[in-house]
């Protein structure tokens, strides 16, 4: 397992991909890791227990994707939950055939508009068009459809930190 407060307010995590063999996520293992971006949690993990990701605002991805069985959220109470203020845009990614179990499941219920099908971010595969980020995740507009490139495009504008930019 991965202990009590293991990694608690470790700003340095950015992205990870717990290991195959780990069977729970406890209480406040990651909780207020403030630049962390994306979990992989393998089939292996079983259980995750109350505050395990509280406070982790910049996360936008949990994947379960390679999940067989529905990890249980346990020790959990209207005011404690592993995904605590969970961002707002923030996916839940979970295998296509366990999705619709998995929204119902008791106390992930309360995450069913972050839970995504595998095959809704991927968009049944990649088809050389998606844009990417820098570790691979298919970039999706506001409204959750793949941001894609097709061969018209000659000209690409956008803006950081209210600076606008263009590339050709």
């Amino acid at each position: 397992s991965i202990g009590r407060g293991a990694f608690r307010f470790c700003p340095s995590l950015t992205n990870i991909t717990i290991p195959n063999g780990i069977t729970s996520i406890e209480y406040d293992a990651f909780r207020g890791c403030s630049s962390l971006t994306s979990v992989t949690i393998p089939s292996s993990v079983e259980s995750i227990y109350d505050d395990a990701f509280s406070y982790c605002y910049s996360t936008i991805k949990y994947d379960f994707s390679q999940h067989t069985r529905i990890p249980i959220l346990a020790n959990t109470t209207a005011d404690k939950t592993p995904f605590n203020l969970i961002n707002n845009i923030c996916k839940i990614i979970v295998p296509d055939d366990l999705a619709a179990e998995w929204i119902i499941k008791p106390n992930w219920s309360t995450y069913a508009d972050y839970i995504y099908k595998v095959s809704e971010i991927n968009g049944g595969g990649d088809d050389g068009n998606a844009v990417t980020d820098a570790n691979g995740n298919i970039l999706q507009d506001s409204n959750g459809n793949n941001i894609e490139f097709t061969e018209s495009v000659t000209l690409i504008s956008f803006t950081i930190a209210g600076k606008s930019y263009q590339a050709e």
